[in-house]
């Protein structure tokens, strides 16, 4: 391995005093201030967890079954639905999944109150509710890219 030399400047760069610090902090909050970032939109959530800004990648981990896809197919349908009422053309919210299938995270994208993931998975959900469903969301900017059935 060869080794770097650093000069006094090159040393102070990396050092942030107080002063600096302050600089710097005012410098980001601005910027903050103008784009605040996404937010989960679940008061709990937001209080602890960094809001998500563009070009960030968010990862969620746990064990199977414990709601990662219901929880981010919820959020990208809310994302989705914030883009399109805003017309933002040339938006959209792109899911990507090797676990899942699409049709597996389209009846997540699918589910509200009435027509449960549960229900749409088993199949009892009236065929007509189903495509109307579909229908409407067919309007948001999601976009899958994954693995089939």
């Amino acid at each position: 391995m060869r080794k770097q030399n650093y000069t006094k400047e090159d040393i102070e760069k990396l050092i942030a005093g107080p002063d600096l610090r302050a600089k710097q902090f005012a410098q980001v909050y601005k910027q903050k201030m103008a784009h605040p970032g996404i937010t989960w939109g679940i008061p709990s959530i937001d209080d602890i967890v960094l809001p998500m800004r563009p070009g960030d990648m968010v990862v969620i981990v746990a064990r199977p079954g414990h709601g990662k896809t219901a929880l981010l197919s919820w959020k990208a349908r809310k994302e989705a639905q914030r883009i399109l009422d805003e017309g933002l053309e040339k938006r959209g919210v792109f899911v990507c999944s090797w676990e899942t299938t699409t049709e597996e995270y389209n009846a997540y994208m699918l589910s509200n109150e009435t027509a449960t993931v549960n229900k749409i998975a088993r199949a009892t959900v009236p065929y007509g509710d189903m495509i109307r469903l579909a229908t409407e969301n067919a309007k948001l900017p999601i976009y899958f890219i994954g693995r089939s059935q």
